[in-house]
């Protein structure tokens, strides 16, 4: 047979260019992409269902543990347009790390528009975070910081309307590389960055392939850590979540504030999410200095493994609040309040006039529910959820200090003619039962507290975050106070496809139940039901190993 006769790779059938490039690393699959236009458009694709990137037509795409040769292809492939909405989670390997986040950022550059971007930090994010807080002056440091942020700025300038960082989640396991490494180990940096940014003669073969794009490269790095991301025509950011201590360490708290600043009339939804003690020092630089204009949801607290206070200067945050009157859904925990505390003196308005949504720990609901002020709050609240304080397993909580709240909750609804949904959120899921035995006396099956006074609660939600895994999950089925003579009750129900969150729902009641106390246990919450005539607190408890 002639050469000019042979069959070329362009003309072999699908199935077999299938596994020609599966049988290929990335780099090379990459590159022989790059050879003519009909590979382009027959490879580029087997090489991004291998990573799970199988529809690029519908405006989403997400990255998990991409090589920086796919976010290079991204780069590259012409029938790649209308992406607008990315989910990122860099490459567990880290010393892939660094150029992972280097090849992301020409990619973001490359499309017409960004609305959401969502970025997740993997195992290495402790460690990360370690870099910026002990050695934030490293050339090293720096370097990082320079390029994250030239990813982050690039998303903004792309018109992004949402933008989430979020940390690492509790199933994904430090690196390998990083396991035996202290706090701050600066040879392990310094050897991963030198080796991603001159990667070994062996991790590059394809390379002297022909290309059709030979002039292609990444672009450099923006070297300014501020933004002017905003250009005319584009939209601004509206949601903005910090949920990561990789990015709320002091060196960013400039980065921060640009984008507060260029944003100032757009957001809407602000959101931090702490894990670290060492955060505590950064919020009063960042809330003293912030007027978000639009501001409508605001959210300030810590992940539900963290035990400690937040050190929030309560006043500083009580200030940020009152130039905020716009907010209407607030969710604050482990805010540490100093008791008694009252109203600034030189307050002229309303604290949170618009507020519908709060939920908080049992002393913030407390106060700011009980807070005398010299003009009428909370005219639009329509839910309210107590959310308790994190403790350890099997110590009790501050069930007192959960009372109150409810208590508080009681007086208010006492005075509003408005229905409110009430919440109920354990920390610790053991807490959810010992809390309903508590409000149940063996005698009368009924204890006087802020629950009996509850009025005006047409829906209640009772449910736990315990990420812990308890070797038994309570099912509680309960109703809330109803005026003497009515059948209809409120009754909680289990949803089938979440075991430990549970709703309320009207339904009618035929008799009224006369079942008493049945024997109890301080170790095992035992099935055991009672009622009584008249306004009453019915509940059902019962367990499932």
């Amino acid at each position: 047979m002639e050469a000019s006769n042979l069959p070329g790779l362009c003309r072999i059938p699908n199935e077999l260019l299938y596994k020609i490039v599966d049988a290929l690393d990335d780099e090379s699959a990459f590159q022989l992409g790059l050879t003519c236009t009909d590979l382009h458009i027959r490879a580029l694709p087997i090489l991004f269902e291998r990573h799970g990137i199988k529809s690029l037509n519908t405006g989403q795409i997400s990255l998990h543990n991409c090589s920086k040769h796919v976010l290079r292809a991204l780069t590259a492939a012409l029938f790649i347009q209308d992406v607008d909405n990315i989910v990122f989670c860099p490459n567990s390997n880290f010393e892939d790390l660094h150029s992972n986040i280097l090849a992301m950022t020409p990619f973001v550059a490359r499309l017409p528009q960004v609305t959401v971007f969502n970025l997740h930090f993997g195992g290495y994010e402790a460690w990360l975070a370690s870099l910026f807080l002990n050695n934030s002056r490293s050339s090293d440091a720096q370097r990082w910081m320079e390029n994250l942020l030239d990813l982050l700025n690039t998303v903004l300038k792309k018109g992004c309307r949402t933008l989430q960082v979020h940390r690492a989640s509790h199933s994904d396991p430090l690196p390998v590389s990083l396991q035996n490494a202290t706090r701050w180990t600066a040879p392990i940096v310094q050897q991963s960055i030198g080796s991603t940014l001159n990667p070994p003669q062996h991790q590059r073969r394809g390379s002297r392939m022909l290309s059709i794009f030979q002039s292609w490269s990444p672009s450099p790095p923006v070297q300014s850590s501020s933004i002017s991301h905003t250009t005319e025509g584009r939209q601004k950011l509206s949601e903005f979540r910090i949920h990561s201590q990789v990015i709320l360490q002091r060196p960013f708290i400039p980065w921060i504030r640009s984008v507060f600043q260029a944003n100032t009339a757009s957001i809407t939804t602000l959101s931090f999410k702490s894990s670290r003690k060492e955060h505590a020092a950064i919020w009063k630089d960042i809330l003293s200095s912030t007027t978000l204009l639009s501001l409508y949801e605001f959210e300030l607290t810590c992940h539900e493994d963290v035990q400690y206070w937040m050190p929030v200067e309560f006043t500083v945050l009580i200030l940020f609040l009152w130039r905020h009157p716009s907010i209407r859904y607030l969710h604050l925990t482990a805010i540490y309040i100093p008791i008694p505390f009252s109203y600034p003196p030189f307050f002229f308005e309303p604290l949170l006039p618009q507020l519908v949504k709060l939920e908080a720990q049992p002393l913030f609901t407390s106060w700011l529910l009980n807070a005398r002020a010299p003009f009428p709050r909370f005219q639009h609240l329509l839910s309210v959820t107590v959310v308790s304080d994190y403790r350890p397993k099997y110590v009790a909580m501050d069930y007192d200090g959960f009372d109150a709240a409810l208590s508080a909750i009681a007086h208010y609804t006492a005075h509003s003619t408005d229905n409110i949904h009430l919440g109920l959120r354990f920390v610790a899921e053991f807490a959810v039962a010992q809390w309903m035995l508590r409000h149940l006396s063996p005698s009368t099956g009924i204890t006087r507290s802020g629950v009996s006074a509850l009025r005006r609660v047409t829906k209640l939600s009772v449910y736990t975050t315990d990420q812990r895994g308890a070797a038994c999950r309570s099912t509680l089925l309960g109703t809330v106070p109803v005026p003497r003579g009515s059948t209809n009750k409120l009754v909680l129900i289990p949803l089938s496809n979440l075991d430990d969150f549970f709703t309320l729902v009207n339904t009618t009641l035929p008799t009224v139940c006369t079942e008493g106390v049945l024997a109890q246990s301080s170790t095992r919450v035992p099935w055991y039901s009672l009622c009584s005539q008249g306004p009453s607190f019915f509940a059902k408890v019962s367990n499932s190993c």
